[in-house]
C-alpha cells in the first residue's frame, strides 16, 4: 500500500509523529494495524493497545456526523473502546459532531508529541540549555568528530552502533527495546523516505540519528536515536548534529512522546520544549 498510503500522508499538516507512513509500518508490529480508506481524505486505523485493547485512529479529514456514526456502527469498529490521536485540529473542526455523538475528548498528555525549535537545538544558546552544549563540548574536546549522512556506504555503521547498544541491554538484564523496527528502519530507509546521520568519534562509529521531514518540509521527526554506551556525550552530539544537518525549511524538531515514562519524560524537557503537538482520547464505551 505504500503507493497510496505515501502521498496521503504526505498531505497531513498537524505534525503527529505517528501520521506518517514509516511510523505506521513500524508500529504495526507493537499496534497490530488494519487501516481502512473512509473516503479519499480520511483513513481509519484500528490497533491493539498493550493491554490488548483495541483503539480507532482517525487520520486526514475528520469526517462529518453521518460519516462518524457510521463508521462506529460497524463490525469492525464496534469492539473499539477509544478512538486514539485525536488531533488539535480534530478536536475544533470536530467539536459539534464529537458533543453530538456524547463524546468527550480528554488530553493524552502521555502521548503528546514533544517539540523543539530546530535553531535552539543546532545553537544550544542560553542558560537553560548550558549543560546540553557543555557535554556536546566535551565530545568534541575529547574525540575527533566526524559527521556523515546514513546511506549505503554508512548503513552498516548504523547497524553496528544499534547491535552494540542492544548487546548492552542485554547485558543489565533488559530487552533489546525497539531494536527490530530500528533495524527495518536503518535497513529499508529510502522505501520509508527516513533519513538521518551518523557521527563517529574517533574514527569509530559512536552514535546516529535517524527521522523524516512532515508537515510540508517544516518539520523533522526524530524516530530513532542511539548511541554507543562510554562515550561520553555522544547523546547531546547526536541531537545537536542532526540539528545542524536538517535545512532552514525545518522550523521544528518533533521528539516523539514520553507515553508516560518520568524519566523519559525528565529528559525531554531538559531539552526545553516549545510547544506540543497535542493529541486527545474519546472513550466510546
Amino acid at each position: 500500500m505504500r503507493g497510496e498510503l505515501l502521498p496521503f500522508f504526505q498531505k497531513q499538516t498537524d505534525g503527529l509523529c505517528e501520521c506518517t507512513f514509516a511510523s505506521l509500518l513500524l508500529d504495526n508490529y507493537t499496534y497490530r494495524y488494519k487501516i481502512s480508506r473512509a473516503s479519499d481524505d480520511t483513513m481509519l486505523l484500528l490497533g491493539h493497545d498493550a493491554d490488548g485493547i483495541r483503539f480507532l485512529s482517525l487520520m486526514g479529514a475528520f469526517p462529518d456526523e453521518e460519516m462518524l456514526r457510521t463508521i462506529l456502527a460497524s463490525a469492525e469498529v464496534r469492539p473499539c473502546a477509544y478512538i486514539k490521536n485525536l488531533s488539535e485540529r480534530h478536536v475544533t473542526e470536530g467539536a459539534g459532531v464529537l458533543s453530538a455523538l456524547g463524546l468527550s475528548p480528554r488530553l493524552d498528555r502521555d502521548n503528546c508529541d514533544y517539540l523543539y525549535r530546530r535553531e535552539d537545538l543546532a545553537r544550544l544558546r542560553g542558560k537553560a540549555l548550558h549543560k546540553k552544549k557543555n557535554h556536546v563540548n566535551g565530545f568534541h574536546a575529547a574525540h575527533t568528530a566526524e559527521v556523515r549522512a546514513i546511506d549505503d556506504t554508512t548503513a552498516s555503521d548504523a547497524l553496528e552502533i544499534l547491535h552494540r547498544w542492544r548487546d548492552v541491554r542485554l547485558e543489565r538484564g533488559e530487552n533489546d527495546g525497539d531494536f527490530l523496527v530500528c533495524s527495518i528502519a536503518v535497513q529499508f530507509r529510502a522505501q520509508l523516505e527516513l533519513s538521518g546521520i551518523i557521527v563517529y568519534a574517533d574514527g569509530k562509529p559512536a552514535g546516529f540519528s535517524l527521522g523524516e521531514l512532515v508537515a510540508g518540509g517544516t518539520m523533522f521527526v526524530t524516530h530513532f536515536e542511539k548511541g554507543i554506551d562510554g562515550v561520553h556525550g555522544i547523546y547531546q552530539a547526536v541531537n545537536n548534529e542532526q540539528a545542524k544537518s536538517l535545512p532552514d525549511s525545518v522550523a521544528f524538531i518533533n521528539r516523539e512522546q514520553d507515553l508516560g515514562d518520568e524519566g523519559l519524560r525528565q529528559a525531554k524537557m531538559t531539552y526545553r520544549p516549545c510547544a506540543f503537538v497535542n493529541k486527545y482520547r474519546a472513550e466510546l464505551h
